[in-house]
């Protein structure tokens, strides 16, 4: 028998509001979804003019990811006590978020900057993502109140999948910081890895590990994480695809764009 929830829910939502701000939130992703499609954010290979001033791109990725992590921590730890299964939950968030926060932004240091509107952007999406993930696990995902750590397999697949894009992306990550040390900081053609199949296993990697996170948490927050993760990635992936395919004239032309032999 799972425990009640007793949680101080420092912001005094009610579960139903909860609901209905995840359905606001998902329906934002859809938007989103279609602007990027026809708009692509404005950095990396597809950095232009007439949006604003600019950072650094390393300190960019920083100010973007760091509210995720501080957020959600902020949150876990004024609601303590904790299950195992939540502190688990806890581990793989500041995993994936360290990673993004404090390692990343040394890969991508000295890179073309980042306008500060793009930052703006990241940094607002990661304070509300880190505490709809955070709200949940710690207030409204009542499955997670047992003592023990019940593993099912759902959370047996969840770990699977999150494990697996964690590592593709950071390996994804590394080749392509590699390339930079190895022929200069401009943009270069990945050819190991997944780099023979999809133009990016880095967000490849990321669908999967939200997913997994999804599963993992069996909560509709996560559901809408890993909804926000496709809307932003896909679309980024297809338009970073054409341009490699516009920019190398031998670029592979059975190479995908993000899933392995079908997108």
């Amino acid at each position: 028998m799972h425990m009640a929830n007793t949680k101080v829910n420092t912001f005094l939502i009610s579960e139903p509001v909860f609901r209905w701000v995840l359905i606001g939130w998902a329906l934002i992703a859809v938007v989103a979804f279609l602007a990027l499609l026809l708009i692509p954010a404005p950095y990396g290979r597809h950095l232009r003019s007439g949006w604003g001033p600019r950072l650094p791109s390393g300190l960019n990725w920083f100010i973007m990811e760091s509210p995720a992590l501080l957020v959600f921590l902020a949150i876990f730890v004024q609601s303590l006590p904790h299950s195992k299964i939540t502190w688990w939950y806890c581990v793989l968030w500041c995993l994936h978020y360290g990673y993004r926060s404090l390692v990343y932004p040394w890969f991508v240091r000295g890179s073309r900057s980042m306008p500060v509107t793009l930052t703006t952007g990241g940094f607002a999406y990661n304070m509300v993502n880190g505490f709809l993930q955070s709200a949940s696990v710690c207030w409204f995902t009542t499955h997670l109140r047992g003592e023990g750590l019940t593993v099912d397999a759902a959370m047996i697949a969840g770990c699977v999948l999150f494990f697996t894009g964690f590592l593709i992306h950071v390996y994804a990550d590394m080749q392509l910081q590699q390339l930079r040390k190895s022929h200069g900081p401009d943009y270069h053609m990945p050819h190991r890895g997944l780099y023979r199949l999809i133009s990016c296993p880095n967000y490849f990697g990321e669908v999967i590990e939200w997913i997994g996170w999804a599963m993992l948490t069996w909560s509709p927050a996560g559901l809408v994480f890993a909804l926000w993760t496709a809307a932003n990635l896909i679309p980024r992936a297809l338009t970073s695809h054409t341009w490699y395919r516009n920019r190398f004239a031998d670029y592979p032309r059975d190479r995908k764009a993000i899933v392995p032999f079908l997108l």
